[in-house]
């Protein structure tokens, strides 16, 4: 938007230079004294007055900014003594107000449209933060109350309760959009053997988190954060299953 500013006003300024010494000032190159359209010789006063429209740089700069807007008040009697006046403001007015306002309405209307939709996708990024936030709580909510031994995980069995209870059966589908057919699924998914445990369960972030990111299109950054997580069990895994750390693996098959 700043560079249409500053066209138009480098057009205008530019113009208004011209008019000045063109067909104003003290000395009009272009424009000379002779008969107005009804044959009458025109005064030295009244040619003085015709050309005064443009008989410096600011009252030039006022009347064609006029003639911008439509308004051709300032210049009308030059235009009628000298015919060739017409077309140059015809042509003027062509550019700069069909032309770049043309243009400015154009960057405006984009720029309103961007801000309109990043205003809009911060809102729905707001609502769905809310709405996940509603879903964590109930989440939360739903796995303090499966979780029987207060352990901070959930077993298979205790996972599985909620099929047992119809209504968490249905809250559950609407918060996940999981149904029981997933649910062998969706533990083994997210379970994990813990250090000192021999099966596998599901822990309190675990169940909270991933079933609150179940729907989420698959992004890089999800990608990293499984890496990541499967990293962090490994040490885990090969203990449980009485196998070396991985460097004391590597460092004897080189020996």
């Amino acid at each position: 938007m700043g560079w249409v500013m500053g066209l138009s006003t480098s057009l205008l300024y530019l113009v208004s230079l011209l008019a000045v010494k063109l067909a104003g000032g003290q000395r009009p190159i272009l424009i000379s004294q002779h008969a107005d359209q009804d044959g009458n010789m025109v005064t030295p006063e009244k040619f003085r007055e015709l050309i005064s429209c443009f008989g410096n740089l600011p009252d030039a700069i006022y009347n064609l900014f006029k003639v911008m807007n439509a308004d051709t008040s300032g210049v009308d009697n030059l235009v009628f003594y000298e015919p060739w006046v017409k077309w140059t403001i015809m042509c003027f007015t062509i550019v700069s107000n069909w032309a770049i306002f043309s243009i400015l309405t154009a960057v405006v209307s984009e720029n309103m449209a961007k801000v309109t939709t990043e205003h809009e996708q911060e809102l729905e990024a707001e609502e769905e933060e809310i709405k996940r936030q509603k879903i964590r709580v109930k989440l939360t909510k739903m796995f303090e109350h499966l979780d029987i031994d207060k352990s901070d995980h959930l077993t298979r069995n205790e996972f599985m309760m909620i099929w047992d209870d119809e209504s968490r059966e249905q809250e559950f589908e609407e918060l996940t959009g999981r149904t029981k057919e997933d649910a062998n699924e969706i533990f083994e998914a997210l379970s994990t053997i813990e250090l000192g445990q021999q099966v596998k369960s599901i822990s309190r972030d675990a169940f909270i988190e991933g079933l609150n990111t179940e729907g989420n299109p698959l992004t890089l950054r999800s990608i990293m954060r499984l890496e990541k997580r499967v990293a962090e069990l490994e040490p885990q895994l090969r203990k449980a299953l009485g196998k070396p750390p991985e460097r004391q693996a590597s460092q004897a098959s080189f020996r």
